[in-house]
C-alpha cells in the first residue's frame, strides 16, 4: 500500500518460513539502510525478523513480494545414550536389557523393529520414565509402539528421562568348543542413538573375540538413564504424555492394532526384570547408531573353548622351561654360544608378548594366557636348574674319597 507520509521510514518484518523480497523499481524512491538505522519506537514493535529497512523523502508505494516455504522436517526426539546388558548363556540363551536417556518434544512413541512373529525376540518389560507401561504391536507394519512423554523444558533445554525394555532371545544351539554367534538389537525407527554402551556377560572357560562390525571393543562416555523425573510436581506423568491425551481424542481406527488389546497404562503391567551379569563380562561401544541404516544394531563373536588351547599352553610352558634350563646349564658348562642364544629366545618370547598384550589384550583375550605360560615356564627352568645343582652338588660329595684311619 502506499505511505503519505513526505518522509520517514519504514521496515518489512517476516515471520516463520515466509521470505520476503520489496521490489525496486524506477519509481520506488526510497533507500535502504540498516534496520539499526530505523527509529526505536518501530524497532520495540518487531516481533519476528526485520528483512529490511528504508528510508524515504517523499510518498511512496512499496511492492512486497512474499514467498511462503515449505518447513522442513526437523528431529523432534533424540536419545542421547544407550546402555546395553547382555546375558549368552551357555545353553544359547540370551537375556538383554537396554536403558535409554531420551529427549522428547513431541513424539508420540518410541518404535521399535523386531519383536513381530518373524522374530525369536520376545518382550519381557518396557518401563518409561519409571513407569511400566504396556506397548502394542502395528500388524499392518510389525512394529512395536513405546508411549513416550514429553520431556519438561527449563529454558531452552529439554530435559531427558529414561526408558528401560527387556527381552529375551536364543541362539537357537548351545556353545559348542568354537564357532561364531550374532546378537542383535531391536531397531529404533525415525531415532538416532548418540553412543551405545554394549556389556556382554558369557560364561567362563571361554575365549572371545569380537568379530567385524559398528562396535569397537572397550567403553565410551554413555550418561547414565535418569531416575524418575517428576514432571511440573506431579506424581502421574504420564497425564502430561501426549500420547495419552491425543489418545482419548483419536478414534480408535487411528490407533496401531495390539494382538494385546491394550495401551498406555491400563491392563495388566509388567514387571521389571533385573539382568544376572556373569563374572565375565566384554565392553563394546558404538557411536552415532543412524536409524536409517538398512540393519538393526548387531555384535558378532567368535569363541573358542580353553580346554582347547590348553594343551598348546602345556607346551609352550615346557619349552620355555627346557630353554631356560638349557641356557643355565650351557652357562655352567662354559658353552657361550647356547647359552646366548637361549638367553635371546627366552627375552625376545617374554618382550613381544607384552607388547601384544598392550596392545592387543582387549581383541586378543587368549593373550594373557600365553604371557603366563611363559612365566610359568622360567619359574619351570628355574626349577630344573636347581634341582639339576643340587643333583651335582650331591653327585659330587659321593664320589668324593673316604680318608682311610691312621693305625695306632
Amino acid at each position: 500500500g502506499a505511505i503519505e507520509r513526505q518522509n520517514g521510514y519504514f521496515g518489512v518484518e517476516a515471520k516463520g518460513g515466509i521470505e520476503v523480497k520489496v521490489e525496486q523499481d524506477p519509481n520506488f524512491e526510497a533507500t535502504n539502510v540498516d534496520t539499526q538505522e530505523l527509529p526505536i519506537w518501530i524497532q520495540s514493535t518487531v516481533q519476528g525478523f526485520l528483512a529490511h529497512a528504508f528510508k524515504f523523502m517523499a510518498p511512496v508505494s512499496p511492492r512486497i513480494v512474499v514467498t511462503k516455504h515449505k518447513e522442513a522436517e526437523v528431529s523432534t526426539a533424540q536419545v542421547d545414550g544407550v546402555t546395553t546388558k547382555t546375558v549368552v548363556t551357555g545353553d544359547g540363551k540370551v537375556l538383554t536389557s537396554m536403558e535409554l536417556t531420551v529427549r522428547n518434544n513431541n513424539n508420540q512413541f518410541l518404535l521399535l523393529e523386531g519383536f513381530s512373529s518373524r522374530f525369536t525376540r520376545k518382550l519381557l518389560s518396557v518401563f518409561v520414565n519409571g513407569e511400566p507401561v504396556k506397548p502394542c504391536l502395528n500388524i499392518s507394519n510389525d512394529l512395536t509402539y513405546v508411549p513416550l512423554i514429553r520431556s519438561q523444558r527449563i529454558g531452552k533445554q529439554y530435559q531427558p528421562f529414561g526408558i528401560s525394555l527387556v527381552f529375551e532371545d536364543s541362539l537357537q544351539r548351545e556353545l559348542d568348543e568354537t564357532g561364531d554367534f550374532v546378537l542383535e538389537l531391536p531397531k529404533l525407527v525415525a531415532l538416532d542413538i548418540s553412543e551405545m554402551n554394549w556389556f556382554l556377560s558369557v560364561p567362563e572357560r571361554y575365549f572371545f573375540i569380537k568379530g567385524p562390525g559398528f562396535f569397537d571393543v572397550g567403553m565410551g562416555n554413555v550418561p547414565p538413564a535418569p531416575g524418575r523425573i517428576i514432571i511440573q510436581g506431579r506424581e502421574d506423568k504420564f497425564s502430561h504424555s501426549n500420547v495419552l491425551s491425543q489418545g482419548t481424542i483419536r478414534p480408535r481406527s487411528a490407533l496401531p492394532e495390539s494382538h494385546e488389546g491394550g495401551f498406555g497404562t491400563a491392563g495388566l503391567l509388567p514387571v521389571q526384570v533385573e539382568i544376572p551379569m556373569l563374572r565375565k563380562v566384554l565392553s563394546f561401544n558404538g557411536k552415532l547408531i543412524n536409524h536409517s541404516s538398512s540393519q538393526a544394531p548387531q555384535l558378532k563373536v567368535f569363541f573358542i573353548k580353553e580346554d582347547i588351547l590348553n594343551p598348546a599352553f602345556l607346551l609352550f610352558t615346557l619349552f620355555i622351561g627346557l630353554t631356560l634350563s638349557i641356557t643355565i646349564f650351557s652357562v655352567f658348562a662354559e658353552r657361550t654360544f647356547i647359552a646366548f642364544l637361549g638367553a635371546i629366545t627366552i627375552l625376545f618370547l617374554e618382550i613381544s608378548a607384552q607388547v601384544a598384550n598392550n596392545l592387543f589384550s582387549a581383541y586378543l583375550p587368549f593373550l594373557e594366557s600365553i604371557i603366563r605360560s611363559l612365566h610359568h615356564g622360567i619359574q619351570m627352568g628355574l626349577c630344573m636348574a636347581l634341582v639339576w645343582y643340587f643333583l651335582t652338588r650331591l653327585g659330587s660329595d659321593s664320589n668324593k674319597p673316604i680318608p682311610s684311619k691312621k693305625s695306632a
